[in-house]
């Protein structure tokens, strides 16, 4: 999805960046892997339409 290693390595840490900012929201109902592919895929998918 991402162009670059580069881009890939900000995007992992990005994405560590928001899973703690946001550990608050996280439902325990929910899977935590599931969770962070969320993030992590929104943001891939932010990054690569700029």
């Amino acid at each position: 999805m991402l162009g670059s290693i580069d881009d890939a390595d900000d995007a992992v840490q990005e994405t560590f960046i928001r899973v703690w900012q946001s550990w608050h929201s996280f439902r325990l109902e929910s899977s935590f892997k599931t969770w962070v592919y969320r993030i992590a895929s929104n943001l891939a998918v932010g990054l690569a339409h700029k």
